[in-house]
Order: structure tokens, then C-alpha cells, then sequence
């Protein structure tokens, strides 16, 4: 049964993941770089300009977590313990 830390983990890793589609980025992208792809989808989503405000408020969260600096970091992190623990356990299944 996973720890409650590993859920957390992965809880926050998936946040991040589902921020980056909504922003069409990847996790290496720039501020600078989510900050363009944030207006681009702004000026389309914004709701004076015909757009939906339940998206806009999704690509406004989306971009203010992404530049979230410890947000953003704390995401590495669960990044990367997934991967670790992903490593580990085909290592434990290739032992059996």
C-alpha cells in the first residue's frame, strides 16, 4: 500500500502534469516561455473576448502554478522520486 507521502508526491505531480497540457509546455519550459503560451491561450479564453471564463480561470490557475517557483520545484522533486521508485521496482521485479 503506498505511504501517504508517496500519494502526496504523486498527487503533486500530476497537478503540475495536468498545468502543463493545460498550457501545452513542458516541464523544462521557461517562465518566459509559459508566460508567452499563457497570453497566447489568455487572448483566445478570455471571456470580453467571447471565450469560455470556466477555461480562462483554468489557463490563469494552470500558469500561476506552473511559475510558482516552489511549486515548481516540489514537482521536480515528486518527478523525480517516481522515477526512482519506478527504477526500484522493476529492479524488484526482475529479481523474482
Amino acid at each position: 500500500m503506498p505511504s501517504v507521502f508517496d500519494q502526496e508526491l504523486r498527487q503533486a505531480a500530476r497537478v503540475f502534469t495536468d498545468a502543463l497540457n493545460v498550457l501545452n509546455i513542458s516541464k523544462d519550459t521557461s517562465n518566459t516561455d509559459a508566460r508567452r503560451a499563457y497570453f497566447k491561450l489568455a487572448r483566445v479564453h478570455h471571456p470580453d473576448k467571447g471565450g469560455s471564463t470556466t477555461m480562462f480561470l483554468r489557463v490563469k490557475t494552470a500558469y500561476d502554478h506552473v511559475t510558482n517557483d516552489a511549486a515548481r520545484e516540489y514537482a521536480q522533486r515528486a518527478f523525480d522520486y517516481i522515477q526512482r521508485q519506478t527504477q526500484r521496482e522493476a529492479r524488484q521485479a526482475q529479481r523474482e
